[in-house]
């Protein structure tokens, strides 16, 4: 075959219209408010210069705050609007380091906006271009020190690549560990007489850049509106750097086996690119260009899988390696029209086309739009000096958001579940609100009492206050669930609502309702975020039900199984629920369909194993709880342990208690 000569790397004002194009498509496709996951909470924090959760993220904190000022859309578009800059900008860097595919010919410039969009036009790259996100930051970072390596040499690439590493310390963990090892690799690289002015080098620059870091204690001390912890001190600011604290609060969920997550997200957006990626692939390793990018994919990968496999089920890991299959696709595309053009641009542009195609269908993304909805409408019936809990990351990003951004309703804080595990950020909440309660709270949480006692301590903090209570976890529903009822009706998309002089409305009034918001789940399929919690809502209700009300607590633990469809944390719910009321056979069933989507899910294995010391089966209960001791650190899982053995025949507690000697 015969090749195309190698030729010099496009010029950077070659880059800016392609640029411009790219840019202009995603500005188009931006969540127009707060959106899923946590973008509310980070661009909130970004907007009040606040602490965000671990790691923190000064740096990008501080570019958004630049951005939240510019006077365009409104506060959180602006902040989304950094996203789609950082990843575009990725995308033109890596271009201009590689060789330029064939002769830079007009076919070749003007196509040059469509090869750009093949990367971005996976789905969870997409994601994270159109709302507040840390990745596109990290993206741009991990880009620029390809750049450097491929286009410096000597001082000049320790140099940059210190700078760098620096600089991704305030981003992301990724953005500084990725250009770190490269750095050291470029400093061992340096002729021996040079190293010791490399090294000095680099330790100035890159300590200039990583003083970023500097501004997450300055931050506490101002006590905004929304501070995770308190990083006033060394200790608490190294555990929040190193993420300790956020590890702690979800030890349960980051699993061990992130192998075959890593491969089904591969799979599932890049399938079709893996053709092109291979022959870009080839081309580049023919020109001496691979290594460092496969470098690059290699240690995401060792990351994602062995240190954050939790980030891979909410499409938050693995992403450069994405980043980097999309990078060679369209590389190969490149090649291969500039080989061929006759017979090569109409399969290659077929591509291009489908992931454009894929491109174009997010812009009436459900999630956008029951974010929005979600923000708009969460405090709008709070009485008045209510305390809210949010579980999940819709509504703990919306709330933060109104309140932080927007000043919306001071008189109701909105406190994430988070807190109930992190003691340190429940001192610094109870600080800035001058709640006496809440910080003697704190003493109960450090102590790692069971879940249910610290809702309880964080409840007696506000005896005579109203209490919000957006459903997540079975254990701390079921402890809320012992103080107050919910109220009911639950309407689109807002909060549960539970002051405890509130009853229920007519439940035969109520199944039908449901009937006609949210029949079965294929009825909800553009709205996923409203069926998970309408399941979880409905799990919640049918439990105050269980007594007084047994046959209509079943229809809606019904209502709520077609609701759940799949999702481990609702099927968990329900099991929890059923076990409480007597149905251990159903409990375990349930337990299987959510490990059979979540294998490595600890609390559906926790419930199990009760589920099956109800049923006798003390084989599969010691099954369950040997797979929830593995995931969980000993001071969680020996009081739950003892509970469990003490509710189990003799010879079934001995061997309970003998998996943790």
């Amino acid at each position: 075959m015969a090749e195309p000569a190698a030729t010099p790397p496009p010029a950077a004002d070659s880059l800016l219209w392609p640029f411009a194009c790219v840019v202009a498509v995603f500005v188009w496709l931006l969540a127009p408010s707060v959106a899923w996951f946590d973008s509310g909470e980070l661009a909130g924090a970004a907007v009040q210069l606040g602490v965000p959760h671990p790691t923190g993220f000064a740096l990008f904190d501080l570019a958004g705050h630049t951005l939240a000022r510019l006077p365009l859309g409104n506060a959180a578009w602006r902040v989304h609007l950094l996203g789609t800059l950082c990843a575009v900008a990725a995308v033109a860097l890596v271009w201009n380091a590689w060789p330029e595919p064939g002769q830079p010919g007009r076919l070749q410039r003007w196509l040059r906006p469509v090869y750009w969009l093949l990367p971005l036009t996976l789905p969870a790259i997409a994601m994270h271009m159109r709302a507040t996100e840390v990745y596109a930051p990290t993206w741009l970072i991990v880009a620029a020190a390809l750049w450097a390596w491929h286009t410096q040499t000597g001082g000049g690439r320790v140099a940059w690549l210190a700078l760098l590493t620096g600089l991704g310390a305030g981003i992301h963990v990724e953005a500084a560990l990725l250009p770190g090892l490269a750095l050291l690799l470029a400093w061992w690289r340096t002729p021996r007489p040079q190293k010791l002015r490399a090294l000095a080098l680099a330790l100035l620059l890159g300590g200039l850049a990583g003083a970023a870091l500097a501004y997450l204690p300055l931050a506490a001390w101002r006590k905004p509106a929304f501070s995770w912890g308190d990083v006033r001190t060394w200790a608490a600011l190294r555990d929040h750097l190193s993420a300790a604290t956020i590890r702690a609060a979800h030890a349960d969920r980051i699993g061990h086996n992130g192998w075959p997550a890593l491969a089904h997200l591969v799979w599932r957006d890049a399938k079709w690119l893996l053709p092109f990626s291979l022959f870009g692939a080839v081309q580049l390793e023919r020109r001496g260009a691979l290594l460092p990018l496969v470098a690059l994919m290699v240690a995401d990968a060792l990351y994602s899988a062995l240190i954050n496999p939790m980030g891979l089920r909410d499409d938050q890991a693995g992403l450069l390696v994405l980043l980097g299959l999309g990078l060679l696709a369209a590389h190969g595309v490149a090649w291969l029209v500039a080989w061929r053009p006759g017979v090569a641009l109409l399969p290659a542009l077929a591509v291009v086309g489908l992931h454009a195609a894929l491109l174009l269908q997010l812009r009436p993304d459900a999630d956008l739009r029951a974010g929005a909805r979600l923000a708009d409408r969460l405090l709008r019936d709070v009485p008045p000096g209510a305390v809210l809990f949010a579980s999940s990351d819709h509504a703990n990003s919306a709330c933060v958001w109104l309140q932080t951004a927007e000043g919306a309703r001071p008189d109701a804080p909105c406190l994430s579940l988070a807190l109930l595990r992190d003691p340190r950020m429940l001192r610094a909440t109870a600080e800035r609100l001058d709640a006496v309660g809440l910080a003697a709270a704190a003493t109960v949480v450090e102590a790692q009492r069971p879940v249910a006692d610290r809702v309880h301590a964080v409840l007696a903090a506000w005896p005579d206050r109203p209490i919000g209570w957006e459903p997540g976890m079975a254990a701390e529903d079921s402890a809320v669930l012992a103080r107050f009822r919910t109220a009911w009706p639950w309407t689109w998309l807002s909060p549960m609502y539970v002051p405890e002089k509130m009853r229920f409305s007519d439940i035969e009034g109520w199944l039908p309702a449901l009937a006609t918001v949210c029949p079965t789940a294929a009825a909800c399929a553009d709205a996923p975020t409203l069926t998970h919690d309408l399941a979880t809502a409905t799990a919640l209700l049918a439990a105050t039900r269980m007594l007084p009300a047994a046959e209509q607590a079943r229809q809606l633990l019904e209502a709520a199984a077609i609701l759940a469809d799949d999702d481990p944390k609702v099927l968990n719910n329900l099991a929890s629920l059923e076990v409480q009321s007597s149905h251990p056979q159903r409990a375990l069933a349930l337990c299987e369909r959510a490990l059979a989507a979540e294998p490595d899910y600890a609390r559906a294995h926790r419930t199990a194993a009760r589920a099956a010391l109800f049923l006798g089966q003390t084989d599969v209960a010691v099954q369950h709880a040997r797979a929830y001791i593995a995931a969980r650190p000993r001071r969680e899982t020996k009081p739950w342990l003892d509970e469990l053995a003490g509710q189990a025949p003799p010879d079934a507690a001995a061997q309970l208690r003998a998996l943790l000697p």
